[in-house]
């Protein structure tokens, strides 16, 4: 009876694993971009070249892992804003970005 209670208990306790998908990431990033009134994409076709748009954020992937990009220079460079991480992490931690956002807004 005891195994049957705390297997019923399990289930009620534990939360719903939520699977986040590069499609959730990347519409939360457009999400950041537009509240800092950032550009949409890293680079823009102008004239028949690609330039890079400053001030983008934008995913990176690498080793299987996730992470946030900000476009720094006209050639491309970038600042890491957010390390590698699982997606979870980073949709996560940029939802604590746009917290933060909208906190110093709410001061101002």
């Amino acid at each position: 009876m005891t195994s049957t209670l705390n297997h019923h208990h399990k289930q009620l306790t534990q939360k719903p694993k939520m699977r986040i998908t590069i499609k959730q990431l990347e519409a939360v990033i457009e999400w950041l971009n537009k509240e800092l009134n950032r550009p949409l994409k890293p680079y823009e076709n102008i004239d028949g070249k690609f330039t890079a748009q400053i001030g983008n954020f934008h995913l990176y992937q690498a080793y299987g892992a996730y992470g946030l990009h900000e476009m720094r220079s006209d050639g491309g460079g970038i600042r890491q804003t957010i390390g590698l991480g699982t997606k979870k992490e980073l949709f996560n931690s940029i939802h604590r970005l746009l917290d933060g956002i909208r906190l110093e807004r709410e001061v101002a």
